[in-house]
């Protein structure tokens, strides 16, 4: 079987840090999931199809403070 990596990309510089901006984003999706307006995939990091802990454990883990 293969496995799916995504590689937290939520913003489109080079880098993959994310800003303060983008974890704002990633926490007012908070609890979203597939087919719901506020879903989007680039802030599922496990692929689960829902927004969750999870997810804003990774974005609070890259998060750049400066």
């Amino acid at each position: 079987s293969s496995m799916q990596f995504n590689t937290f990309k939520i913003n489109d510089d080079a880098t993959n840090i994310v800003t303060k901006s983008d974890f704002a984003s990633i926490k007012k999706a908070f609890g979203s999931g597939l087919g719901w307006g506020n879903y989007d995939q680039r802030m599922d990091y496990n692929f689960d199809y829902k927004i969750d802990i999870a997810d804003i454990t990774t974005a609070a883990a890259n998060v750049n403070l400066q």
